[in-house]
């Protein structure tokens, strides 16, 4: 091979390998991009005062005793937003039933050892972080809470600001 030939073939094997680091890095850039977008703007909603949003939600088709967990959650800043769509919504962690249609927040206390469960109705106080109005659940803004949904078929729940400002949310379903 002539010193000619040389150079060509290592100027070939340069430039593939300048080809092969640039589709490099146009992969990672893209894949960075995504990535960066789904984890920091995966269902984080935002809602002028006054505004609303409907958020559609998948059934669980597993079985019929199966159920999903629908967290809703603001740590940023004060507001109120309500919650419609669905009749009962029950709070996982207090184990409160939020019943929209009778209009009242209900608990079963357990009244003895032999699994005996007694209903309590509980106070609707609008002065608390979470109570029950004529159109939905409201929530006082910073806060948490993570429903249970029992639901083989798609749903909407709506989420409506009924503050003077703009509130910021995030909604998580998990499907068990």
């Amino acid at each position: 091979m002539t010193k000619y030939q040389v150079e060509t073939v290592m100027n070939l094997i340069k430039n593939k390998k300048n080809y092969f680091l640039c589709a490099l890095a146009i992969f990672l850039v893209l894949f960075i991009t995504i990535t960066c977008s789904r984890v920091f703007s995966n269902n984080v909603y935002y809602l002028d005062a006054e505004g609303r949003i409907e958020l559609n939600i998948k059934g669980n088709y597993d079985n019929i005793d199966a159920y999903m967990t629908f967290e809703i959650a603001s740590e940023a800043n004060n507001g109120k937003i309500r919650l419609s769509g669905r009749n009962i919504l029950a709070d996982i962690d207090s184990h409160i039933i939020y019943n929209i249609e009778k209009q009242q927040i209900e608990k079963w206390i357990d009244t003895d050892n032999d699994g005996v469960s007694e209903l309590t109705i509980l106070p609707n106080d609008t002065s608390q972080s979470i109570y029950i109005d004529s159109k939905g659940l409201v929530i006082n803004l910073p806060n948490q809470y993570r429903f249970s949904i029992n639901s083989s078929k798609d749903f909407s729940i709506v989420v409506e600001n009924i503050s003077n400002t703009s509130v910021s949310f995030s909604k998580n379903v998990k499907y068990n």
